[in-house]
C-alpha cells in the first residue's frame, strides 16, 4: 500500500454503472476496454482499466452472480500492474457482503480500504496486488501482496505482506500478469498463485468469522492512485473449448481428452444424454483426468465451469464400416477364379485395382491363376476412403504337404524295410491315396495303403494325394540301401560350467534303454564330471552301446580387496581383484562409462561427482563366467565452495549491527569467525562491531563436507551514519518561534539530491523546496494557509550506500 493524502468523501450522487456481456458491473473511474492482444491474456475477451494513469482515480469491477464459498472456487485473471515502477497505488481482489459498499478510498486503500474504518468494504475479503512502498500500511520494497479482512487497510493485515514474484522483481513492467485464486471449503483454505508462484495459503472459516454465516457473496476487483498514478487494467480470461469432431472403424473406440487446468467443474454427457463423466469440485479431491473411451455414434457434450461462467461444446463421433478380409486355401492344380466375386459387400465400386505378390487380369475382377501366381495378399483398392481401412483384401494360402516318411530296418535281420508315409497338409488335412511304386525290388504289402515293405536295395517312388476339394498332389522318392548294422551314437564329449546341467539324448527309435546310472528314460540329465554309457535295445535283442565324457569347469569366484569408498573430486581409487583362477581374463566397469581389461590391479580416476556401481567380471574361455557387482560401490562427492554476504543494518556511532548471509554450497558444516572475538554455527547470524577504535573487521567463513574444505574472508568497513530530524508541527504565527516547518538533515546524505514536497488534502502541492536550509512559513497562494494536516515527501541519496531513498509523514499547521 501507498500512503497517500488522508481526505473524506461523502457520495450522495447516484453512481452510473454499466454491464456488459458478462455480467460484470463498473464503478468510479473504471471502463471497459477492447480485448488486449497479449500472449498471457491470449483467451481473454472481457477486459476492463480500472483507473488510467492519472492522480486520484478509484475504480471497480464486480461479477453480478453471487458465488456459494460452501463450495470450492477457483479463479484466473490477468493483471497490467502498470509501466511505471514509480507508479501507484495497485489493485484488490475482493470477495464482498451483498450489502457492502461497491469501493472504497482511493490512493494507499486501493479502492475498497478504509483507513479511518468508514468508507471501506466490510463485511469483505481483501487480497492485493501492491505496487508501491508505505511502511505505515504494513508493506514491504517490494511489489507485494497481502490480505486484509475488512478493509482495514490500516491495521495489521491477516497476512503479512510477501513480494509478489518469489524474486522480488518489479511487475510494474508494462506486461500482464497472472493470478489465481483458489478457495477450498473443506480445508478452510484461501490460496493466491501470482505468475504460477504459490504467493500465500491463508487458513479461516471466513464464511463465519467474516461473513456472519452467509456464503453467498460477490467477487471483483477494485484500484485506484493517489499523489502518484498508472494505467491499471483487469481481463477475464475464457475457456476455448475447441473440440474436434472423430470417425473410427466399427468395433472401434476412441480417446477423448481434454485436459483442464484451474477449472470448478466439468461434465460429459453422451448422444443418449447420460453422465459419462461428472466432476464438481471434487470438494477436496483433486482432478486428475477428463478423458474416456467413445465406442458409439452420435453427438458428446461437454460442460466447464471456469470464473464463475459456464461453458459448454459438442462433438460428434461417427462410425465407419469395416472392410472385408477372406482368407482362401488353393492348391497349384486349382482352376482360375475371380477374386472380386469372393467379396459379399454390396457397396464395393467396380472401378478399383489389385495389387498383391503377382499381376492379376481381368480389372477390377482380380482373375487369379493357382498355376502360376504367387500366394500372399491380394487387395482391392477402392476409390474412396476414410480413417478405416479402405481397402477389401483376399488372403491366399497354397496347400503344402509335409512329408514324414519312416524307414525301418527289421532288427537284427538286415533283410527288410518296413516304410511308413506320415503325409499332413498344412490345412490340417489327414486323408490321403497312396501309390507306391518300385521297379527294381518287390513291395510286400498292399501299394495303397500308407505302409509297404521292401527286401532288397530300390528306388521307390511314392505318390500322394489329398481327399479334399483340393485335391493336393505330392510326389517322393526314396533310395534304400542296407546297413551292416544300426548306427547308435551319444555324440562329441561335453563340457559345462558349474552350477549348470545338461540332457544327453540317445538318437534313435529303440524299444528300450539302459543308462549307466540304471535310468531307463530315452534322455538323462548330467551335472558333474565322469564318463557315462547307454545301452539300446531294437526289440530282438539287438543291443548297441555308446559312451559319453562330460567335464565341469569350476566358475570363477572373485574378491576385492579394500579400497576408498568416498573422497572429493577428483577421486583416484586403487582396485585389487582375487580370483581364484589365475588363467581368467578380467573385465572391469567402473560405472562412468569406462571399462578396463587390465589385470587385476587397476587405477582408476572418476572427474565427476555421482555415485557409481562396480562390475568385475572373470572369464575363462568362452563358456564360463563369474562376476562381483558392487552397488553404489563409490561416492565421489563435489568441492564445498565457501561464500557469504554481508548487510550493515544498524549504525548508532559506537557499534554497528551487521547480518550476514550464508551462500556456501555442496558443504555438510561450516564455522563462522568474526574478526577472531567470536564464532557461530548459525545459517545466517547476526553480530555486533565495536567501531570505537576500529573501522574494519575480518570475517571469515570455513565449510567443510567432512572430506574436502573450503574458506572466504571478507572485511568489513563501517559505514557512515545518516542522520536527520524533522518536526510534527510548527506555528507560523508572527512570534519568535516555531514558524517555519524545517526538516533538518546533518550528515550520511547528498546534498544536492534533497527534495520536499507538502501537499493539502484535496492532492495540490502547497510548497516545494530543493534546499535543506529552506523551509515552509505555512503560506500557500500568498496568503497563510488554513490550520489542518498536511502530508509531507522528502527525496534524498543515502550517501553511504549511494541508494535513492524516500520518507513521508504529516505536518500539523497551528495557528
Amino acid at each position: 500500500m501507498k500512503a497517500t493524502l488522508t481526505y473524506c468523501i461523502l457520495f450522495t450522487l447516484s453512481v452510473i454503472t454499466q454491464v456488459n456481456a458478462q455480467s460484470f458491473q463498473i464503478f468510479g473511474d473504471a471502463f471497459s476496454v477492447p480485448t488486449v492482444s497479449n500472449a498471457s491474456c491470449s483467451n481473454a475477451d472481457t477486459c476492463f482499466s480500472l483507473t488510467a494513469n492519472v492522480n486520484w482515480q478509484n475504480g471497480a469491477v464486480w461479477d453480478l452472480d453471487l458465488i456459494d464459498l460452501s463450495n470450492p472456487f477457483d479463479a484466473t485473471f490477468c493483471l497490467f500492474i502498470g509501466g511505471s515502477d514509480n507508479g501507484a497505488d495497485g489493485f484488490a481482489f475482493v470477495m464482498r457482503d451483498p450489502s457492502a459498499n461497491v469501493y472504497g478510498e482511493d490512493g494507499g486503500s486501493l479502492g475498497y480500504g478504509s483507513q479511518n474504518g468508514l468508507l471501506g468494504i466490510s463485511p469483505s475479503v481483501g487480497i492485493e496486488f501492491d505496487s508501491f512502498y508505505n511502511s505505515d500500511f504494513f508493506d514491504i520494497q517490494e511489489d507485494h501482496t497481502q490480505l486484509v479482512l475488512n478493509g482495514q487497510v490500516a491495521s495489521a493485515p491477516a497476512v503479512p505482506a510477501v513480494s509478489l514474484l518469489p524474486s522480488g522483481a518489479n511487475v510494474e513492467d508494462n506486461n500482464f500478469h497472472n493470478a489465481r485464486i483458489v478457495w477450498d471449503p473443506i480445508l478452510h483454505q484461501l490460496s493466491m498463485y501470482f505468475d504460477g508462484f504459490l504467493r500465500f495459503t491463508y487458513t479461516n472459516d471466513i464464511v463465519n468469522t467474516v461473513f456472519g454465516g452467509n456464503p453467498n457473496v460477490l467477487w471483483g476487483f477494485t484500484a485506484s492512485t493517489g499523489g502518484l498514478s498508472n494505467l491499471q487494467q483487469i481481463c477475464f480470461p475464457k475457456v476455448l473449448l475447441e473440440l474436434p469432431d472423430y470417425e473410427i472403424c466399427e468395433q472401434d473406440s476412441v480417446l477423448i481428452p481434454y485436459p483442464m487446468q484451474n477449472i470448478q467443474s466439468y461434465t460429459w454427457t453422451d448422444p443418449n444424454g447420460a453422465v459419462i463423466i461428472d466432476w464438481n469440485d471434487g470438494m477436496g479431491v483433486p482432478l486428475s483426468e477428463t478423458s474416456f473411451y467413445a465406442s458409439q455414434s452420435g453427438s458428446y457434450t461437454l460442460s466447464v465451469e471456469f470464473n464463475n461462467q459456464v461453458y459448454s461444446e459438442d462433438l460428434l463421433v461417427t462410425l465407419i464400416p469395416l472392410p472385408e478380409s477372406i482368407d482362401l486355401d488353393l492348391c497349384t492344380s486349382s482352376a482360375n477364379l475371380n477374386l472380386f466375386d469372393l467379396f459379399t459387400t454390396s457397396n464395393i465400386p467396380t472401378n478399383g485395382t489389385w495389387t498383391g505378390p503377382s499381376s492379376l487380369t481381368n480389372a477390377h475382377l482380380g482373375t487369379f491363376d493357382p498355376g502360376t501366381s504367387l500366394p500372399g495378399v491380394y487387395i482391392y483398392e477402392s476409390n474412396s476412403s476414410n480413417i478405416c481401412p479402405s481397402d477389401n483384401q483376399v488372403t491366399i494360402n497354397y496347400h503344402s504337404i509335409t512329408f514324414n516318411p519312416v524307414i525301418d530296418l527289421i532288427p537284427c535281420t538286415e533283410t527288410q524295410y518296413e516304410l511308413e508315409a506320415n503325409p499332413l497338409m498344412s490345412n490340417g488335412q489327414t486323408n490321403f491315396t497312396y501309390t507306391w511304386i518300385s521297379a527294381t525290388a518287390t513291395l510286400l504289402s498292399n501299394q495303397n495303403q500308407s505302409t509297404a515293405s521292401i527286401n532288397a536295395n530300390a528306388t521307390v517312388q511314392l505318390e500322394i494325394t489329398s481327399l479334399d476339394a483340393f485335391a493336393c498332389e505330392f510326389d517322393t522318392i526314396l533310395s534304400l540301401t542296407f546297413q551292416t548294422s544300426p548306427q547308435f551314437s551319444l555324440g562329441s564329449d561335453l563340457t559345462i560350467c558349474s552350477g549348470e546341467n545338461i540332457t544327453v539324448n540317445a538318437p534313435g527309435n529303440w524299444n528300450s534303454f539302459e543308462w549307466s546310472d540304471g535310468s531307463s528314460n530315452s534322455s538323462i540329465n548330467l551335472t558333474s564330471s565322469g564318463e557315462y554309457w547307454c545301452e539300446v535295445s531294437s526289440g530282438q535283442n539287438c543291443i548297441f552301446r555308446d559312451t559319453i565324457e562330460l567335464t565341469v569347469t569350476p566358475v570363477p569366484t572373485i574378491t576385492l580387496s579394500n579400497f576408498d569408498t568416498i573422497s572429493c573430486l577428483p577421486f583416484t581409487v586403487n582396485l585389487i581383484a582375487n580370483v581364484d583362477n589365475p588363467n581368467a581374463s578380467l573385465t572391469w566397469d567402473f560405472g562412468d562409462g569406462f571399462t578396463s581389461t587390465s589385470t587385476s590391479n587397476v587405477i582408476h580416476t572418476y572427474n565427476n561427482a555421482g555415485v557409481y556401481d562396480l562390475l568385475l567380471t572373470a572369464a575363462i574361455g568362452n563358456t564360463c563366467e563369474g562376476t562381483l557387482f558392487l552397488e553404489d560401490a563409490i561416492h565421489v562427492l563435489s568441492l564445498p565452495h565457501a561464500d557469504f554476504a554481508y548487510n550493515v543494518i544498524s549504525n548508532d556511532g559506537s557499534q554497528i549491527k551487521v547480518e550476514f548471509f550464508n551462500n556456501s554450497v555442496n558443504y555438510t558444516s561450516f564455522l563462522w569467525d568474526f574478526d577472531g572475538d567470536s564464532t557461530s554455527v548459525l545459517q545466517n547470524p547476526s553480530t555486533f562491531f565495536d567501531i570505537s577504535d576500529q573501522s574494519e573487521f575480518v570475517v571469515n567463513i570455513y565449510t567443510t563436507n567432512d572430506y574436502c574444505s573450503d574458506s572466504m574472508q571478507q572485511i568489513i568497513d563501517v559505514p557512515g551514519q545518516l542522520i536527520y530530524y524533522v518536526p510534527n508541527s510548527f506555528t507560523p504565527d508572527g512570534n519568535l518561534f516555531n514558524n517555519y516547518f524545517e526538516p533538518v538533515f546533518t550528515e550520511g546524505y547528498v546534498e544536492d539530491s534533497y527534495h520536499l514536497r507538502i501537499y493539502n488534502r484535496w492532492g495540490e502541492i502547497v510548497f516545494e523546496s530543493f534546499d535543506t536550509k529552506s523551509g515552509w512559513d505555512g503560506t500557500y497562494g500568498d496568503k497563510l494557509a488554513k490550520e489542518d494536516i498536511y502530508v509531507w515527501i522528502i527525496e534524498f541519496t543515502e550517501k553511504e550506500k549511494n541508494e535513492k531513498r524516500q520518507i513521508t509523514g504529516h505536518v500539523n499547521l497551528m495557528k
